[in-house]
Order: structure tokens, then sequence, then C-alpha cells
């Protein structure tokens, strides 16, 4: 079943797209090394135009020390791209570089949706 009517629906998505690129992880290839480790096959690189997008929740917040509240938000990668496993790195134009940590799909929409988390960063 498919969402015939999702592409009247989509300007929102073109708006906010972008120019990503994608590195998804290399897979076993079933050979092993001298030592017995697995040999991977070289990480696959893939570019696209899609929305990388914040979702707040008014009921999640952080109390730091000083007081007061900060909202905690989680990163969405809107995608029609399937097969993105975990690991897989996420990288805007403008360098900011994330790592997908959940994915779920959207079946009616022809969608997945993406759960990122920043790398490179000071966590």
């Amino acid at each position: 079943m498919n969402f015939q009517n999702f592409g009247n629906f989509g300007f929102m998505n073109d708006m906010l797209a972008e120019d990503l690129t994608i590195a998804i992880p290399g897979h076993d290839t079933g050979d092993s090394d001298e030592l017995g480790r697995p040999i991977m096959a070289p990480a696959t690189a893939k570019k696209v135009h899609e929305p990388i997008v914040n979702s707040t929740n008014p009921n999640m917040t952080y109390t730091p020390e000083l007081g007061g509240q900060l909202p905690v938000g989680t990163l969405y990668w809107l995608s029609g791209l399937v097969g993105c496993p975990k690991g897989t790195k996420v990288q805007r134009a403008s360098g900011a570089t994330y790592e997908v940590i959940n994915h779920g799909d959207d079946f009616a929409a022809g969608r997945v949706y993406y759960q990122l988390k920043e790398v490179g960063t000071d966590e």
C-alpha cells in the first residue's frame, strides 16, 4: 500500500532539502585475512538531496546545574533511500557529520526516517 498523493504534500520536504553525502559502511565479504579477521567491502558513497529535520518534544527537557530547562531535540533524516544500517554517516555540505543510530519505515509514504546523532563533537 502506498499513499498515492504523497507527492502533492512533499513540497515541505523540497523546501527543507539539502545536499547530503551518505557513506554506507561496507558489508562482510565472507573472506578473512591471515589473522582471521573478516574482510569488509569498502564503504559506498551516495549523494542525495533530502531534508534533515529537528523534532522537539516539549515534555522532554534537560535541567542544567544553574537552573532553567533546555529542550531536548532529535534529528531525523527523511529519505527515500532504503537499506542504510546503523553506523551510516550523513554529511551536510557545511561539513557537519551525523551517524544513523536507528530507523523507522513509513510504508504509506514510501519514506524511511533515520534517527541521527552528531559525531565529531564533544558529547
